[in-house]
């Protein structure tokens, strides 16, 4: 499988504050972009249940927020 890497560079701005950066959407590893989870028969036995998958909730689809905090270099 192929893997998408994205680099960030930082560089503090003058208001040295908490930035929030987001990556771009990718296809969820849990459930393959289907944004199903497991399929479970139900009582009757002939009906399938099909349950959100937990890593996406359904979407099919996940992505990455990172948080940067400025600090003190000493202190």
């Amino acid at each position: 499988m192929s893997k998408r890497r994205m680099m960030i560079e930082l560089s503090p701005s003058l208001a040295l504050k908490t930035e929030v950066l987001a990556g771009d959407p990718c296809e969820c590893p849990m459930c393959g972009g289907t944004g199903v989870g497991d399929a479970k028969p139900t009582d009757d036995g002939f009906t399938v249940t099909e349950d959100p998958c937990p890593g996406c909730a359904g979407t099919g689809e996940v992505f990455a927020v990172v948080t940067v905090e400025w600090r003190p270099a000493r202190g």
